[in-house]
């Protein structure tokens, strides 16, 4: 499910079309003699989109356990 973001231009249905047209990819972690997450998120966002920062947070703090 993805909610439309306030942050997109346009009317309802412009904006749901842009979402159409957009691809999310999954968040990799690797534990193999030390941890990598990979993630696409374009860490700009967290300081307007409560979501990504969230999700920049959450991925800092497990890299820091």
């Amino acid at each position: 499910q993805t909610k439309i973001h306030g942050y997109i231009n346009g009317e309802m249905e412009q904006r749901s079309e842009y979402v159409e047209s957009i691809k999310g990819f999954p968040l990799l972690k690797i534990n193999d003699n030390g941890t990598v997450i990979i993630s696409s998120m374009t860490v700009e966002k967290s300081t307007t989109d409560p979501i990504a920062g969230k999700l920049l947070s959450n991925m800092i703090n497990n890299l820091l356990k």
